[in-house]
């Protein structure tokens, strides 16, 4: 991969006192790459943007200054702390001919893992960590809201766990806006997306937030997609047209209790079978043993 900051540089940005020294990239998304860096013996997280992704989103730059000149909702929130653009004269180290931008927040602790890996089976937590989570990222979110704030991308790439504890940290948040804001470039990930936001209908904002948590919530618990049952199964390509009507102009829950059409798949979705009627829908022992 091609950083777009050199690791091992010293750059200078507007407004720091002092270089900041690149460490390493640790990451890259469509959006930009994320390095760990070191600034007057701190050490710390810088996401970049690409140059593509602040041209698609003029108001990419208000949102993140209007976040930076608050503060995180709560300590689930891997928070914006320092819009930076660099001098002249490190711009011309940079591998991007085009002046750029980038923000600073805290660097994600050891042992936190990604929750798309809980997600594929790679790592395990237990049900009380899982559990914990949930009650964690619902909390998070109700503290969002609260200030009249909308997340707009809520899914498994946005949020990281400790399987030890089930503790959360709440990544990206250079999306977050004021409910109700224009959209601005960001509609969601796929497969989290409210149907009224894929077809169109709505914004996103705090009520789309709330299915993509909801949806969220029932992958973490279950490693399985609410949406996907005897309907996918049918469906012989799962191209787009197939998505939306899947996600947006019909979309079933796999235990909808009045409609039966999209019920898991026995051999296919055994695991969300097994996890649902094992008590993770509901049971107060489950529950109590988060506490």
């Amino acid at each position: 991969m091609t950083w777009i900051l050199p690791e091992g540089s010293r750059l200078s940005f507007a407004g720091l006192s002092t270089p900041l020294l690149v460490l390493r990239g640790i990451g890259s998304g469509s959006q930009g790459q994320v390095y760990a860096v070191e600034l007057a013996g701190e050490r710390l997280a810088l996401k970049w943007y690409l140059p593509a992704c602040i041209a698609r989103d003029p108001g990419l730059e208000l949102r993140l200054s209007a976040a930076i000149s608050s503060t995180a909702p709560s300590a689930s929130f891997l928070w914006p702390m320092a819009l930076l653009r660099p001098t002249a004269e490190s711009q011309r180290l940079l591998r991007c001919r085009e002046p750029g931008f980038g923000y600073l927040m805290n660097l994600r602790p050891a042992g936190f893992v990604g929750a798309v890996e809980h997600y594929g089976g790679l790592v395990d937590l237990s049900l009380a960590s899982v559990l914990r989570a949930c009650l964690e990222l619902t909390d998070a979110f109700h503290a969002l809201h609260s200030r009249g704030l909308c997340y707009k991308d809520i899914s498994l790439g946005n949020l990281f766990l400790e399987p030890a504890s089930g503790r959360i940290l709440i990544c990206d948040n250079d999306n977050v806006d004021v409910d109700g804001r224009d959209p601005g470039a960001v509609l969601g990930t796929p497969g989290f997306i409210a149907p009224e936001v894929l077809l169109g209908r709505a914004r996103p904002g705090a009520d789309s937030d709330l299915h993509s948590l909801a949806v969220l919530l029932f992958r973490l618990l279950t490693r399985h997609d609410p949406f996907r049952g005897a309907m996918e199964v049918a469906i012989r390509c799962l191209d787009e047209p197939a998505r939306r009507r899947l996600y947006g102009e019909d979309p079933v829950f796999i235990f909808d209790p009045n409609d039966q059409r999209n019920r898991p798949d026995p051999e296919l979705h055994s695991a969300a079978l097994v996890t649902w009627f094992s008590g993770v829908s509901g049971s107060p022992a489950l529950m109590s043993a988060a506490m």
